[in-house]
């Protein structure tokens, strides 16, 4: 093919690359960027828990089968299992926005100063990017936290506890008066223990390098649970649940209102203002023992979300259910065999 035959790049090419024109960079947009990142960030890590709450599934109503049918507790299991990697996912998203977040404020800083070679431009890029030599800047700015780089954000568990812990391994139990203390390895190498006693129980997950992750404390009746999250063995933040129930009655039906409270809490254990939402759950059971449910998150502002409304319906069959069931059809099908 001639030179006057080549139709030339299918792909618009910036004219700045081909004709040599200077490429002129704004440092503030830069720095720009990364706070609006940054932003969002906040934003996504504050919503982080109703997400997960929501993935759970919440209330009574989540099964997708009540067990009597195998291929229906393969699918309940498949659920519940793209679940928990939905809940895995969230804080690496919070994580990744933290990192372009820095890089770019990183960046900003550096296209103020540049030197006439770009060498220390290119050193600090590779350093925020964790890339192989690159050197932590001589000049960083005091407000970069170098722990807060990429690579200690992904080693960092923000996740909410695992929900499914069947595949632990029981390591010991002893008894203590009148408590009794549980330790598990987790499938990830990590150590779960429990500590059961008549004031409740606390459990506290330490992944494989020795580094506490979270605590969970539950007091005897189960209604308030208040879990912990570490970080570089420090507390960083945390949920307080505490779960209330209003009864109301009438001639035809009770209303029963399942008020589960969660407080965020700070490092220290303080409430967040403004950053309470609780969970209901409204049950209107009839006289012929059907009911209905609605379910909704109402924040500290009083606004309604995730509602949720199900429809008129029995209890769910269990295993027992289907025993008797079968029991019946037994005895059903002795007396037609017997008649004949």
């Amino acid at each position: 093919m001639t030179q006057k035959d080549d139709p030339g790049p299918t792909v618009p090419i910036a004219k700045w690359a081909t004709d040599g024109k200077a490429l002129k960079a704004d440092p503030s947009s830069f720095s720009g960027y990364g706070k609006n990142v940054a932003t969002l960030r906040g934003n996504l890590e504050s919503d982080s828990l109703p997400a997960n709450t929501a993935l759970a599934g919440g209330g009574q109503d989540v099964a997708l089968s009540t067990g009597g049918f195998p291929p229906g507790t393969t699918v309940q299991k498949l659920a519940g299992r793209n679940a928990r990697e939905m809940a895995q996912c969230l804080p690496d998203l919070t994580n990744n926005l933290a990192a372009i977040s820095s890089v770019a404020l990183i960046m900003g800083d550096l296209f103020k100063d540049m030197d006439a070679q770009n060498s220390a431009m290119l050193n600090a890029v590779e350093w925020a990017f964790v890339m192989p030599g690159g050197n932590k800047p001589a000049d960083l700015p005091y407000y970069i936290d170098p722990k807060q780089t990429l690579e200690s954000l992904t080693e960092k568990s923000t996740a909410p506890p695992p929900t499914d812990t069947s595949g632990d391994k029981l390591l010991s139990k002893f008894n203590f008066g009148t408590g009794e203390v549980y330790t598990y390895q987790t499938a990830d190498g990590g150590i779960r223990s429990k500590v059961i006693t008549s004031n409740g129980e606390t459990e506290m997950y330490t992944d494989k390098k020795g580094n506490t992750v979270y605590q969970i404390e539950k007091s005897s009746d189960g209604k308030t649970v208040t879990t912990t999250y570490y970080q570089h063995g420090k507390p960083v933040r945390g949920t307080r649940q505490v779960t209330t129930t209003d009864t109301a009655t009438d001639k035809s039906s009770k209303i029963t209102d399942q008020k589960t409270t969660v407080d965020q809490l700070d490092k220290d254990g303080k409430v967040v203002p403004k950053k309470t939402t609780t969970n209901h759950t409204v049950t209107t059971t009839y006289q012929d023992g059907t009911h209905t449910r609605q379910y909704y998150t109402e924040d500290a502002h009083g606004k309604k979300t995730n509602e949720r409304d199900i429809g008129l319906q029995g209890d769910p069959v269990t295993g027992k259910d289907w025993s008797e069931l079968a029991d019946q059809r037994l005895a059903e099908a002795n007396r037609v065999a017997g008649g004949a």
